[in-house]
């Protein structure tokens, strides 16, 4: 069976917010989803659907933590804030099989702001086999606080810089953000809130930038593009 995981903490993001990744992937069957959460105990998620209680004060380093997991198979991680265009995910389990796979960031520059501690992942989407990934779980407990500091509390770069030859990346326009663009090399102006049809997984990232909310205007130009 393949693991589909999701973390889920603090008041950002609610039950809804979990049971639309199942409802989007429509495979309830086909898929176990394992939430990690600091409300373990919340009412309303899909009965399917496998809690794990976590510290939120490990905030997003909560996903390295699922790392840990043996004997569990194929697994991939997906953040709240996406949209998932096409049900079946399995090209991602396989990217994952014989080495993690995360999210490359096409739609910056190569190493963009990697001076400045930042880089070219995005951990909104990963996938790793239980037999190839412990080993970063393992280096990050080797000194939680630390990395998190170092890091800002951002796991993508502590994944970039400490992980960075760990990792293969999704090819170029399967994964795309909805405000940055889908590839430097060959987006035009404006880049932003442009549907990709193509793609398997739109990411919403920058919400906390705009005063506008990104899945609602993400469904509105889908409509005025399906109907174009």
């Amino acid at each position: 069976m393949k693991n589909i995981f999701m973390l889920l903490y603090g008041d950002k993001y609610n039950h809804e917010d979990v049971n639309r990744i199942v409802e989007a992937t429509n495979c309830q069957t086909k898929y176990n989803y394992i939430l990690y959460t600091d409300n373990p105990g919340m009412d309303n998620l899909h009965p399917q659907i496998e809690t794990v209680k976590i510290d939120s004060d490990w905030g997003t380093f909560n996903k390295i933590k699922m790392f840990e997991r043996d004997n569990v198979g194929e697994c991939v991680y997906l953040d709240l804030d996406i949209i998932i265009q096409y049900p079946n995910i399995d090209i991602l389990f396989h990217k994952g099989v014989q080495k993690p796979a995360i999210c490359k960031t096409y739609w910056k520059h190569e190493g963009f702001e990697a001076e400045h501690d930042g880089g070219d992942f995005n951990s909104s989407v990963m996938s790793w086999n239980s037999s190839n990934a412990k080993h970063i779980y393992e280096h990050f407990m080797k000194n939680p606080d630390y990395f998190i500091t170092k890091y800002k509390g951002c796991d993508d770069k502590y994944l970039f810089h400490e992980h960075k030859d760990n990792f293969s990346n999704y090819g170029r326009g399967k994964i795309y953000s909805y405000m940055y663009g889908i590839d430097h090399k060959t987006d035009v102006s404006p880049r932003a809130k442009k549907y990709h049809e193509f793609a398997s997984i739109c990411l919403l990232n920058g919400q906390e930038n705009y005063d506008f909310d990104l899945r609602s205007d993400y469904y509105f130009n889908l409509s005025n593009n399906k109907v174009g």
